[in-house]
């Protein structure tokens, strides 16, 4: 996909380069949605950061695409308003999930080390006592 896309994001300007990606898409996904601002970039963010060009919608769909200055690249991305529910919700789980089997795992995890240091002991007690000679 990289490859067919290459003479659009290798236009003289950035500018043509955007409309030329917004008009391929178009064809496909149909008339852009009324864009959303984004979040103003401080001169802080991240060189990498990703920058909205537009947006699509339908029914629970939403059509990203994204520019990376710093790569040069655009990026498509796809999401479900209803699969994305589900998700923020699993997650919210996984980490309640996470926070209260917290101590029962680091408890296994120490009794885990002090068993193995005590094996470790005992073997070099036991090597020891076999060669030892007073």
């Amino acid at each position: 996909m990289r490859t067919r896309c290459i003479g659009l994001a290798l236009a003289l300007s950035m500018d043509s380069s955007r409309r030329d990606m917004v008009a391929s898409l178009s064809t496909i996904y149909g008339p852009r949605a009324t864009p959303r601002p984004g979040p103003r970039r401080s001169a802080y963010d991240s060189l990498d950061a990703l920058t909205k060009v537009a947006e699509w919608r339908e029914g629970d769909t939403a059509i990203t695409l994204n520019h990376s200055a710093y790569a040069n690249a655009f990026g498509l991305v796809i999401t479900s308003a209803a699969l994305e529910a589900a998700a923020v919700k699993a997650e919210a789980t996984a980490v309640a999930l996470d926070a209260r089997e917290a101590p029962a795992r680091e408890a296994a995890r120490v009794k885990e080390a002090a068993d193995a240091a005590k094996a470790t002991a005992e073997k070099t007690r036991t090597d020891n006592k076999a060669t030892f000679q007073p």
